[in-house]
Formats: C-alpha cells, structure tokens, sequence
C-alpha cells in the first residue's frame, strides 16, 4: 500500500521544494501564503504553494513551454491597487537636466507642504 504524499511542509523545506534560495522564499513567497503553527513548528500547505505558483504564472503570462516554446515571460499591467501606490526606490531613467530640475522642485514643495 502507497503511503499517500503529505500536503504540509515544513518552512525550512519549502525553498527547496520550490527550487529557490531561502532568502527568495522569506522576501517574495512567504508573504504571500498563510502559515499553519503547530508549536515552535511552522507549516505551509502545498496546495497554497501551487495557487501561488498558478497566480504568478497568470500574472506574468507564463507561456505554456510545451506549445509556445521557449517564449519569454511578458508581464502583465500591474492592478490599479498598485498603480496608485507611492513606493520608494532608485530611478533608472536617465532624466535631461531640465526634467531633474522640475522633478526636484516638485519634491521640495512636496516637503513644505508636509511640514
């Protein structure tokens, strides 16, 4: 008789059921599932793990390698819910001086108007 596959895994095992870094696994999978706490132990169900898989296929338009071939992920429109989101970060675009010039303005009187 086939012992049947268990449907929690533990934390640490998770990064490499997945096939990723553990550091990958606590920033950008973790959050998104729910944790099961048995103790000090921590538990995440693999049916959690394979809807976050599915949605962040969905989201980033994952081809289907056996018929598209080796097709490049093309990502989707974000949600408006982060559209509107202000987030911190480094700014790859080159701007020319004039456009740094008003963009700075604009945070000054942004600082003014907070203080």
């Amino acid at each position: 008789m086939k012992v049947p596959e268990p449907i929690l895994i533990k934390r640490r095992e998770v990064p490499n059921y997945l096939g990723i870094s553990a550091s990958t696994f606590e920033r950008w999978v973790r959050p998104n599932l729910s944790e099961i706490h048995l103790g000090r132990c921590v538990l995440f169900s693999k049916v959690d793990i394979h809807n976050w898989i599915d949605n962040t296929k969905k989201r980033y338009k994952c081809p289907d390698l056996s018929t598209h071939g080796d097709e490049i992920w093309v990502k989707q429109r974000p949600s408006e819910a982060f559209i509107n989101e202000m987030v911190s970060g480094i700014s790859t675009n080159k701007l020319t001086g004039d456009a740094f010039a008003e963009a700075l303005e604009r945070r000054e009187k942004e600082k003014q108007k907070s203080t």
